[in-house]
């Protein structure tokens, strides 16, 4: 895997004022069969998008290979470019479902939970429990070097998460200088331990220790 290069982040109502139209072309090329936003996923195009997260997670771009997935899962590839156009418009939706899928296995679990601190401890146990998601995410971060597209929607995750935290440590009432310093620690320390453990799969000792850490770091004590 290569090194990771740094990828700002970008959240200011003036940047999605000055970049609402990228947002807004990027979502109007999404063919009617699919939208991230939602869990309308045509039966037909499942089959593509979980096998092109699979190998994009291991692989990076080099895995999405239409011959192979194809071989993998058993469908003719004229399939894939009767749903998708071309590679490139599938890497869009493919980056748009694994977001929608990361989303909604937190949303899942946190909807559930009032408590603010409960609901932090929820999520850093699922970010930490899903090396898939996390080596996804990396090779991301990797293919923004060379593709600004991606880079667009890296940046939407980024700040779908930053919004995220900055609300739940709001909810635990820190000042907006403590919210702001706990978000950007945490979000440090994610991407600092994915780059970690990469292709390891963690153990529970390795999950304490992981909600020891955050607990130091953020100064913070889950119950």
């Amino acid at each position: 895997m290569h090194a990771i290069q740094h990828v700002k982040i970008y959240c200011t109502p003036s940047y999605i004022k000055q970049n609402m139209f990228t947002f807004a072309a990027r979502m109007r090329t999404l063919p009617t069969h699919m939208s991230a936003k939602t869990s309308k996923t045509n039966p037909k195009a499942e089959p593509w998008l979980q096998i092109g997260k699979e190998r994009f997670a291991r692989h990076g771009i080099s895995g999405i290979n239409v011959d192979e997935m194809s071989r993998t899962i058993g469908i003719a590839k004229t399939s894939f470019y009767y749903l998708f156009t071309n590679k490139e418009q599938f890497l869009i939706e493919l980056f748009e479902y694994w977001e929608y899928k990361s989303t909604k296995k937190v949303t899942d679990i946190t909807d559930l939970l009032t408590d603010p601190l409960a609901k932090l401890q929820a999520i850093t146990k699922i970010f930490f429990d899903n090396i898939e998601n996390d080596l996804f995410l990396l090779q991301l971060f990797n293919y923004t070097q060379i593709n600004a597209e991606a880079h667009s929607v890296l940046n939407d995750i980024n700040c779908n998460r930053k919004n995220y935290l900055t609300d739940l440590f709001r909810s635990l009432n820190y000042s907006e200088e403590e919210v702001e310093h706990k978000t950007r620690l945490y979000m440090t320390y994610y991407l600092g331990i994915c780059t970690q453990i990469q292709f390891k799969t963690l153990t529970e000792v390795d999950q304490d220790i992981i909600l020891s850490d955050i607990q130091e770091i953020l100064k913070i004590k889950f119950k």
